[in-house]
Formats: structure tokens, sequence, C-alpha cells
């Protein structure tokens, strides 16, 4: 089954319910959705995030403009090791 990615946004309150019908164990997933099981499978983003960005294709346009290896390799590596709140989806372009 193809799967794709949704960001939502949801009550804090409607979350935590969720999840304390998890915490009951099997007999409280048995009792979820599919949609609610999807929800409880996501990754909640840190609160006050900036924005999220294509960190590979800001590494491509800033290339052509940088003529010194030294300050792209620092710029490269800052974006590379920055904090990843999303895994890449390396399925499709």
């Amino acid at each position: 089954m193809e799967t794709v990615e949704v960001v939502i946004r949801i009550p804090k309150e409607q979350l935590e319910r969720l999840q304390r019908i998890i915490s009951i164990g099997t007999w409280g997933l048995m009792n979820l959705n599919s949609e609610e099981i999807a929800i409880l499978s996501g990754t909640v983003l840190p609160k006050g995030h900036s924005r999220l960005i294509e960190g590979d294709k800001l590494i491509d346009k800033i290339k052509p403009l940088i003529s010194n290896k030294v300050i792209m390799e620092a710029i490269d590596t800052i974006i590379t090791f920055s904090p990843t709140v999303i895994e890449a989806d390396k399925g499709g372009e």
C-alpha cells in the first residue's frame, strides 16, 4: 500500500486522550479506528518550531553562489547536522 505523509493540526487534548487509550494496552488499541492509530503513529512537531525546509535543495541553491570552498563546506556541515524533525523520504522527488 502506498503511503503519504500528512501534517495535521489537532487539539492537544485529543492527542492526549488517544495516548491514554493506548496506555491501557491491547484492549485500548482495539477501540481505535485507523485514523486514530495513524495519528498516534505520527511525529509531534516541536512546539515553536520554525519553518521546515528542504536542506538538500537549499545546499544546491547556495553552492553556485559561494566560491570559497571552506565556507561552502561549513554551510553544508551546518545544514547537514541541523536537528531533523522528520526524516527524509527518498522515495520520490
